[in-house]
């Protein structure tokens, strides 16, 4: 999306799985340390990852609170809802189905225009290209709902595939050919 010229901000918390955040680099994403950075870096880049801890501490201190209660708070929700550079357009993944008309309705109260929100992997927003995937959001700050066809006729769990970083990054820059791999990152753009 970003190599097309569109502005990316991912920001967020990945939980303690430190492997999201450790391949960034290879697909040259950079990290940044505030919003302001973050817009530095989009502007030179295209793209840029702002961590939650940077964004806002406060929120990712409630976030901590999961280890204490040992359970999942509200504040999870809340933070797909940020939208630390304004972007005019965002895009959500969610783990419970309900949730996504939830997150739609809520855009649609903040004056949000342009939403996508789907059921995604682990709840972020990531596509399984083998399987239809219903779409929920606005559009020109209405309701839209959309139905995507699968992609590709191979089965194949979204966590199945290659976890080492030089592959990913070869995947990433069209030296290593995996058509699954392939349909995810296209799929999820």
């Amino acid at each position: 999306v970003a190599g097309a010229g569109h502005r990316v901000l991912l920001h967020g918390w990945n939980g303690a799985d430190g492997s999201v955040r450790a391949g960034l680099p290879m697909a040259g994403i950079a990290t940044a340390n505030s919003v302001a950075e973050a817009e530095a870096l989009m502007a030179r880049h295209g793209i840029a990852y702002l961590p939650l801890e940077q964004l806002s501490p406060a929120l990712f201190a409630l976030l901590g609170l999961r280890s204490v209660f040992g359970l999942r708070s509200c504040v999870n929700t809340v933070c797909r809802m940020l939208n630390p550079s304004a972007a005019g357009a965002s895009v959500q993944g969610v783990f419970h189905p309900s949730y996504r008309l939830t997150q739609a309705g809520a855009a649609e109260r903040m004056g949000w225009q342009a939403l996508t929100v789907i059921k995604g992997g682990g709840g972020e927003f990531e596509r399984l290209p083998t399987k239809e995937v219903a779409c929920f959001g606005l559009r020109g700050g209405a309701g839209w709902e959309q139905t995507a066809p699968a992609l590709v006729a191979e089965s194949r769990r979204l966590d199945d595939g290659a976890r080492d970083a030089q592959m990913l990054q070869a995947l990433w820059q069209g030296a290593l050919s995996d058509p699954f791999a392939e349909a995810v990152v296209i799929g999820t753009a």
